[in-house]
């Protein structure tokens, strides 16, 4: 590694940082409300493919379905190629341990924000918060489906990323759901992505290469 690397890694995630900064503040300025009022008007058929679509963002499956994955790569053994086993213990138990620092925090930080949801609000006021507050109608920052979803694409294509681009397509298109159901806003989802991206680098301090994006310049 070569002594200016750390300096640019830092400045390559402070540009990323600031990315999602301003895309956020121009969501919530420009995009959000527009979005809004394009989503209410979707069809009975686009709304049942997003409900479908949106249950992959779910942390009541995610969880549980990467704990058993990760005891089942240490419950099989020797009856597997070593290398395999490693890699498939890795993956879920770096998948299982990032949806757990990021469920904690996106559960901190709705609670924190407190910003009111499209589905309970007047849809030209996206700028309506109760900071503290555990309502559910004010949990609308950073989306929880959205962190999920993004967090276990960002895991997984750390250790396999050649399947980096389907697995975040896949990811967004939750994303897009929470939005088109009418439950969160563009920027809540722009939120929930950062949020997932930091929990994912930040895990991933020992292993830079490992950092979703940052792998992508690496080895690509």
């Amino acid at each position: 590694m070569s002594p200016h690397k750390p300096t640019e890694e830092l400045a390559y995630q402070l540009g990323v940082a600031l990315a999602f900064s301003c895309a956020i503040g121009l969501s919530m300025a420009f995009v959000d409300v527009p979005a809004a009022h394009l989503a209410a008007t979707h069809g009975t058929f686009a709304h049942w493919v997003m409900r479908k679509l949106t249950l992959l963002g779910d942390s009541g499956w995610s969880i549980p379905m990467a704990t058993i994955s990760t005891f089942a790569a240490i419950a099989v053994g020797e009856s597997v190629p070593k290398w395999q086993v490693q890699t498939w213990r890795n993956a879920s138990l770096f998948v299982l341990i990032n949806l757990c620092l990021s469920g904690i925090a996106c559960i901190v930080l709705k609670s924190l924000v407190g910003r009111l949801r499209p589905d309970a609000a007047d849809l030209e006021s996206n700028l309506v918060f109760s900071h503290f507050s555990h309502s559910a109608h004010w949990a609308s920052m950073p989306s929880g489906h959205t962190t999920t979803a993004m967090t276990v694409a960002f895991s997984l294509a750390a250790f396999f990323p050649r399947l980096r681009a389907p697995l975040i397509t896949i990811a967004a298109l939750v994303g897009l759901s929470r939005v088109v159901l009418g439950v969160h806003w563009v920027s809540d989802v722009l939120a929930g992505t950062w949020l997932a991206y930091i929990t994912v680098t930040v895990t991933s301090l020992k292993k830079p290469r490992s950092s979703p994006f940052l792998s992508a310049r690496s080895r690509d």
